[in-house]
């Protein structure tokens, strides 16, 4: 079955106005960017599940419906950001793509999980370097990044502490 576009996106409205009846619109209950992309994991994974234990679609639909207008109000809240303005940010491989200096930084723990992540636009370059020297002495991988970008923190990390480097006795 095929749905026109204009269906689907009054179906997105529809969610979009119960979801502000329901919890407040985006002006009364802000949220960072990364929260947002929280509760959409949230929303997805239970989305999943109801599609892997069902013989039909219809509660995953449901569930995606409720994703994507959780999508448009992080968007009506922190801007929306058109596709022709994400072409410089397509390369993959860590690194200033086409030249740019790096909005932000992650650093990265030696089991590879995100531990923590800064945006440095705005931000004093003393303090961000203090900051970054102070993942870098934990033993973390710091990684720039570039443009517009969100990095969701992972997991606790498995690592074990790291061995006193000092040589001195505790």
């Amino acid at each position: 079955m095929i749905t026109s576009r204009s269906k689907v996106f009054e179906a997105i409205n529809q969610e979009r106005g119960y979801q502000d009846l329901t919890w407040g619109s985006v002006t009364d209950r802000p949220k960072e960017v990364g929260s947002w992309l929280s509760l959409m994991r949230v929303i997805l994974t239970k989305g999943e599940s109801q599609w892997a234990s069902s013989t039909n679609d219809h509660q995953a639909l449901d569930c995606i419906r409720e994703l994507t207008a959780v999508g448009c109000a992080c968007m009506e809240q922190h801007g929306a950001v058109l596709r022709s303005e994400t072409r410089e940010h397509m390369n993959p491989v860590v690194g200033s793509p086409f030249g740019k200096q790096p909005t932000g930084f992650v650093a990265v723990c030696r089991c590879g999980v995100a531990m923590a992540a800064m945006d440095i636009n705005g931000c004093d370059r003393e303090e961000a370097a203090t900051v970054i020297g102070g993942w870098m002495m934990e033993g973390m991988t710091v990684e720039p990044r570039f443009g517009r970008w969100q990095q969701l923190l992972g997991p606790a990390c498995k690592c074990a502490p790291p061995a006193d480097t000092k040589g001195g006795a505790s």
